[in-house]
């Protein structure tokens, strides 16, 4: 999209690109932020194979006492899905909890030593 103001209609600057106007924003820190989480995101989704998600949030305010001035505040926000640990264990008479199953005989030589 051209960028000199003669291009815009009846003589008015073309709006910004919203891209550009990110990747130039502070000097490009925050393309870099939005690209760390979104490196950060992808990974666990693919280690996972859950979703996750990466929000970009800008609010334009007006400055008090300007006239032609907005400011930008933006939030780059990932939400990775969360790796879930799971044990399998089991539970003895009276509530004892055990990776030993019950129901299966100890051989004479095995050592208990999985209690909990």
């Amino acid at each position: 999209m051209p960028d000199t103001p003669d291009d815009g209609p009846q003589g008015q600057a073309p709006p910004t690109q919203f891209s550009r106007l990110l990747a130039a924003f502070r000097n490009g820190a925050l393309d870099d932020k939005a690209t760390a989480a979104l490196a950060e995101v992808a990974d666990a989704v693919a280690l996972t194979g859950k979703s996750g998600a990466v929000n970009l949030k800008v609010r334009l305010s007006v400055p008090k006492n300007t006239d032609g001035v907005v400011q930008f505040d933006v939030d780059v926000d990932a939400k990775p899905p969360a790796e879930t640990q799971s044990a399998i264990y089991f539970v003895q008479p009276g509530g004892a909890i055990s990776r030993r199953d019950p129901n299966q005989p100890q051989l004479p030589t095995m050592e208990d030593t999985s209690d909990v």
